[in-house]
Order: C-alpha cells, then sequence, then structure tokens
C-alpha cells in the first residue's frame, strides 16, 4: 500500500513540474529518456560502441517506476515480465509516440505500462 502512495506523488510531482517554467522541468524528461533508450537499443543489438551509463539508467529507472507503481496504475504481477520484457514494452510505446517525448518520463513509463498490462475491472457492489 504504501508503494501505491509513494508512486502517486511522483505522479501528482511531475504533473505539476510539467506546467511549470523550464528551470523546474521534471527530474527527467521524455527526451532524455529517448536519449538512453536508443543506447540501450545498441546494447540488445549488440554494437560495440554504447553508452553503457545511459543503458542503466534506462533499465533502472524503468525498474523503478515499474516496482512502484506495479498494482496502482497497471497490473503487471500476475504475469511476471522480466526486466527485458518491461523495457522492451516501454521502448516500443516511445518509438510510437514521438509526439509524447516532451513530458516527463515517469508519466512514460506509466502510460506505457498501462496500454500493456491493464487492471481488471473491478465490480463496484
Amino acid at each position: 500500500m504504501r508503494w501505491h502512495l509513494v508512486c502517486g506523488i511522483v505522479l501528482v510531482c511531475s504533473g505539476f513540474f510539467s506546467t511549470m517554467n523550464v528551470e523546474s522541468a521534471p527530474f527527467t524528461s521524455g527526451n532524455e529518456l529517448v536519449d538512453h533508450m536508443k543506447e540501450n537499443d545498441k546494447a540488445v543489438a549488440g554494437q560495440k560502441e554504447v553508452d553503457w551509463l545511459k543503458t542503466g539508467l534506462y533499465i533502472g529507472f524503468v525498474g523503478g517506476v515499474y516496482d512502484a507503481c506495479d498494482g496502482a496504475f497497471f497490473c503487471a504481477s500476475p504475469s511476471e515480465p522480466t526486466q527485458g520484457e518491461i523495457t522492451a514494452v516501454v521502448s516500443k510505446y516511445l518509438k510510437e509516440h514521438p509526439e509524447r517525448w516532451n513530458e516527463p518520463a515517469v508519466v512514460l513509463i506509466v502510460d506505457a505500462l498501462k496500454a500493456a498490462y491493464p487492471c481488471p475491472q473491478q465490480n463496484n457492489q
């Protein structure tokens, strides 16, 4: 339950910061996330010249959002996807939605995972 609160606070704060001026931009922007994703793509493809720091930041950031928000905004836990599957889902989403790259990275990751792992509708009885 505590993770739901943390994830909610992160999403609210990133939405708040996205409405402010450039000096108050979110910690990680979508454009920065895409830059890191491109390095991860190179690593996955087996290329020799890879910025491993950016690759690690991409995998870590996506994994952190997944760990913090699973069950609150998306429901991937029952299928237990691997780290590779999770990052592939986010990468695919980012490539399909370049018009959103100016948004906060955390929002893009949550939206990608929500699309891939929707939560079942709950009965309101």
